[in-house]
């Protein structure tokens, strides 16, 4: 049974399409690290796998590599969700009960279930997983505050897009880069902020 758990609700957070490949590549880094001691050919069902989520349109799409994620994000017209998971098939298999698993959630429909969640029975593994993607979402929300992509109130007022469960919970994807600001989707949106 996985005995650690580190979660987080996740707030006034704004990712670019770039930005999705950076929170990827820290997904990726983790999983490495555990499947590093794990045969290639393990029947135990301890090795990760990263997969996404992405839901647009009502549509929805679970895939394996992060081209497949953004490839089906630039053809969204709008984005519901989308969601990082790394995840063990001793996890798979007893609906997250036992194995090793991380995920990140952001949701436009239900701002309340944006969440980092990572859990095992590795406590060192858990603390760096989370610390690394924690770290990577306060470096992303601190740049693209600094590029104006946040709404001035969620800046203004210091908010950190860990950890201020009080905020206003907003988090928007770029179709293509920082420059292409009209072309803004947003992933969630909630209270009296809009972008």
């Amino acid at each position: 049974m996985a005995h650690f758990l580190r979660d987080q609700k996740i707030t006034n957070l704004s990712v670019t399409e770039d930005n999705l490949t950076q929170i990827s590549s820290t997904f990726a880094d983790r999983a490495v690290v555990l499947n590093a001691n794990i045969p290639e050919n393990d029947a135990t069902g301890k090795r990760a796998i990263l997969s996404y989520v992405v839901r647009f349109d009502d549509k929805g799409y679970r895939v394996f590599s992060v081209d497949a994620l953004l490839r089906h994000f630039r053809q969204a017209t709008t984005v519901e969700r989308v969601l990082f998971t790394v995840e063990t098939g001793e996890s798979l298999r007893s609906s997250r009960q036992t194995g090793a698993f991380m995920e990140l959630r952001l949701d436009e429909k239900d701002p309340n279930t944006c969440f980092l969640s990572v859990t095992s029975d590795d406590n060192d593994w858990v603390d760096a997983s989370f610390s690394a993607v924690q770290d990577t979402l306060i470096w992303l929300a601190a740049v693209n505050r600094a590029r104006g992509i946040l709404p001035f109130a969620a800046w203004w007022r210091g908010s950190n897009p860990t950890g201020d469960a009080a905020g206003t919970a907003v988090a928007t994807v770029d179709q293509a880069d920082i420059r292409a600001l009209d072309s803004r989707k947003t992933v969630v949106r909630h209270g009296a902020a809009s972008l």
